[in-house]
């Protein structure tokens, strides 16, 4: 069958795509719920006679939504989630007017078709679809097209995904757009999606305005889908609790909650709402039930506003940590957008510590949060942790270099031996043909540990610590490279020689 133009000029409008190359599908038969197919990639223009042979059913071909440039006019993203109810993305699309447009894949999967009335870079295409991947809790069998963010000069041609409509006419074929009330034919689909191609802006202010888009995915994908089953739903309705109240403490929490728990399919009933759910928020304190919800997508849920370790739920913004190899180590965090210096392990591990330091310098007071989750911060700080090992200054205060210090401090002032006997009385031999200092453990320890009363390492650690700078035993004696000891330098002394005596200030 011949196709008008009109419809030709419509459907190579709406899915507008790389214009070097297309692909071909051969389908075959079913087998475990997917269709088996093989593909051929055909490098050549997609003419109008191309589009027509698709629609008539004698050609199926697919496209590459990128561009040569990069940009995209339109992308989509392909679900094989067998685990959730498609009928129910189905139904959320057309409930809550998203800007996308669903189709059946060649396996009676689902393709959520975005379109712009404007070329958009990739990354941004790529972007919005991952929103919406985890707003309908199938981010873990998903594709999502465009599939690279940046044009590369190795591969002028990339992936691609099968288009809707082919064997249009064929009552049969189920590649076509899906409502609630079923399939709609090209002549009906063409106006829906094309209403429903509007600019890149736009898209983003229908995310932007919708009131859950800043929630957990667990929550998003549950009033979007409606599917909440028996043993989920009053953790999942107190984690709406949760994050209603972080959005706005003042909010009218029955109200809202009782909104929420009509949409569901199968909502509880009113009594265990007030008495079970509403009642809990009575608690000191309360969070998110993560461990205990389905649909559950970690790393989104820490990049949404109102997520885990996000600064809402904490309180906190959180940044970069960097811990100093000094000897012990320290640590520097940055806690909204300020500095903040530890000295211990202790500081940061004990919640009491870390939120006195807050007083101190950010003058906030942050809430407490259960131990399991306060480590998954700590977890997610350390996986980024900047290392910087710091050079040994005789001027620092940390017990490392005090140790260094007082160890140049004993081979600098110590009097030197004439011989071997005058080392057992606690002098320290110059070796020039071995270049190293001679010494007794005895005499190192009683100058460190009992004279200057460094009394923070044990005797083995003592060894340990030497024995990093060079030294070594040989018999009942200790050797140590003369170059790992820097030579002490002398003072500048400064002397005012006066003619008279200064004036002294009558009180």
């Amino acid at each position: 069958m011949a196709y008008s133009n009109n419809d030709i000029l419509a459907f190579s409008e709406l899915f507008k795509g790389n214009t070097n190359a297309y692909g071909v599908t051969e389908v075959g038969e079913i087998v475990d719920g997917k269709a088996q197919s093989k593909s051929t990639l055909i490098y050549g223009e997609v003419t109008p006679a191309v589009i027509n042979r698709h629609l008539s059913g004698s050609l199926s071909i697919g496209l590459s939504p990128m561009q040569e440039d990069g940009t995209c006019f339109f992308g989509a993203i392909d679900i094989d989630d067998y685990k959730y109810d498609l009928n129910d993305v189905i139904a959320a699309v057309e409930d809550f007017n998203i800007p996308l447009c669903p189709c059946y894949s060649k396996s009676k999967k689902l393709h959520l078709y975005i379109f712009f009335e404007e070329p958009v870079a990739a990354e941004d295409v790529i972007n919005l679809l991952k929103w919406y991947a985890t707003a309908f809790a199938c981010n873990k069998k998903v594709e999502i097209f465009p599939k690279q963010k940046n044009v590369s000069d190795k591969n002028k041609f990339y992936s691609w995904i099968n288009l809707p409509y082919f064997d249009s006419n064929n009552e049969q074929n189920h590649r076509k757009y899906v409502t609630k009330e079923g399939l709609l034919p090209i002549e009906d689909a063409l106006p829906k999606m094309l209403s429903k191609k509007i600019s890149y802006k736009e898209h983003k202010a229908w995310i932007d305005e919708f009131k859950y888009h800043d929630a957990p995915p667990c929550i998003l994908s549950g009033v979007l889908l409606r599917d909440i089953g028996p043993g989920q739903r009053n953790n999942w309705l107190f984690s709406c609790g949760v994050y209603l109240r972080l959005k706005d403490e003042n909010c009218d929490l029955r109200e809202e909650l009782t909104e929420i728990n009509a949409s569901l399919k199968q909502p509880i009933s009113e009594n265990e709402l007030n008495n079970t759910i509403i009642k809990g928020f009575n608690r000191k304190s309360y969070f998110y039930m993560c461990a205990t919800l389905d649909r559950c997508n970690k790393i989104a849920c820490t990049q949404q506003e109102y997520g885990i370790e996000s600064k809402a739920s904490t309180g906190l913004d959180f940044g970069d940590m960097t811990q100093y190899m000094t000897d012990p180590p320290y640590y520097e965090w940055i806690v909204n957008g300020q500095k903040l210096t530890f000295w211990s392990e202790a500081e940061i591990l004990g919640q009491r510590k870390f939120r006195a330091l807050c007083m101190r310098q950010l003058h906030i007071v942050p809430r407490t949060v259960e131990d399991g989750r306060w480590s998954k911060i700590l977890t997610r700080a350390c996986e980024n942790i900047t290392v910087v090992h710091p050079t040994i200054d005789t001027g620092d205060f940390t017990t490392g270099s005090t140790f260094f210090d007082l160890t140049c401090a004993f081979f600098n002032t110590r009097r030197k031996a004439d011989n071997a006997t005058q080392i057992t009385m606690g002098r320290v031999f110059v070796d020039e043909k071995q270049r190293e200092y001679v010494f007794t453990a005895k005499a190192f320890v009683d100058f460190v540990v009992n004279k200057n009363d460094f009394k923070q390492y044990a005797p083995i650690e003592i060894r340990v610590r030497l024995q990093q700078l060079g030294a070594h035993k040989e018999g009942s004696y200790w050797r140590i490279p003369i170059d790992s000891i820097p030579k002490a330098e002398e003072p500048e002394i400064k002397i005012d020689f006066r003619d008279k005596e200064p004036e002294v200030e009558d009180f």
